[in-house]
């Protein structure tokens, strides 16, 4: 995985050298997960017809497009209301870093 993608868009920034390497460009509380699973996956439904409605000919009158549109919209405000802080948090006994 590069982590160019997520320094052009300003999740992380880079330092050369020999003390170099990355780092947040933010606080971690202020990356949502949201952003940097866009930036890493691009886009995140579940199917190009409800990234895109306009892509499918039948999404007119699809009756499922709701449920995947929900659920969708279901999955960017859980990923848009976690911080990349809360993901690094310890949890439990053990430690865990990202």
């Amino acid at each position: 995985m590069s982590l160019i993608p997520t320094r052009s868009r300003g999740i992380v920034r880079s330092a050369r050298g020999a003390h170099g390497g990355y780092e947040l460009a933010r606080g971690a509380g202020e990356i949502s997960l949201l952003q940097v699973v866009e930036v890493l996956e691009g886009r995140t439904s579940l199917l190009e017809c409800t990234a895109a409605p306009a892509s499918c000919p039948r999404s007119g009158e699809c009756r499922t497009l709701p449920v995947w549109t929900g659920l969708d919209n279901a999955v960017k405000n859980y990923l848009g209301g976690l911080s990349v802080a809360d993901a690094a948090a310890t949890r439990g006994s053990g430690e865990y870093s990202i």
